[in-house]
């Protein structure tokens, strides 16, 4: 059986775990001051875990801190998984207290994360069928316009037809009536000969 106690040791998330690369983080600073050790013990035991070279280089990033004089120091950042790795030989209830309050604020910091980002690509989505909406908005501006203008230039064009229409009529008439002329005029030649 596992031995078990009976509850995690109060544990400030924001303190000891921040967001980086959209991604849930902690220091070998942060892991320092949780657990109560020297930081340069907890740089001794990162510099001397035995992992693979993929492993560290996914999990811990080497960063720069200013101490209290001003100086720059060495510190590490890391992943959930590269705490746990880094954490595994530290002993103890309060140890154990703290690693699960630290695995705990892991998880709860990804699932915020996970949820901002479902949050974000739902507002992505709507904002982009917003933006498509007002897009098609304005094709149909374009479109009642254009409409607008063919309308116009048709009602030129009836006009226009209306008026050949009536030459066309006219030009028909006066064929009619030189067509009566000339039968009138052939008639009478007819009749003259006779």
């Amino acid at each position: 059986m596992v031995n078990q106690f009976t509850s995690p040791i109060p544990f400030d998330e924001a303190r000891f775990i921040t967001i980086h690369d959209n991604q849930p983080r902690t220091t070998s600073l942060q892991v320092a001051e949780a657990f109560g050790k020297q930081h340069k013990d907890v740089l001794r035991k990162l510099e001397s875990l035995n992992c693979s070279a993929d492993f560290n280089q996914r999990n811990f990033a080497p960063v720069e801190y200013f101490d209290a004089k001003g100086e720059k120091r060495p510190a590490y950042e890391m992943t959930k998984d590269g705490f746990i790795f880094l954490v595994m030989g530290f002993t103890g209830h309060k140890a154990a207290a703290i690693k699960e309050a630290y695995i705990n604020a892991f998880n709860m910091m990804a699932q915020q994360l996970m949820q901002r980002t479902n949050y974000d690509a739902k507002h992505q989505n709507i904002n982009a069928m917003i933006n498509y909406a007002l897009m098609l908005s304005e094709r149909e501006k374009h479109f009642i316009d254009e409409e607008r203008q063919l309308k116009a230039r048709f009602k030129i064009l009836q006009a226009a037809m209306a008026e050949y229409q009536e030459e066309l009529e006219s030009y028909t008439d006066r064929r009619r009536q030189y067509r009566d002329v000339v039968g009138h005029l052939q008639l009478a030649g007819n009749l003259i000969r006779r």
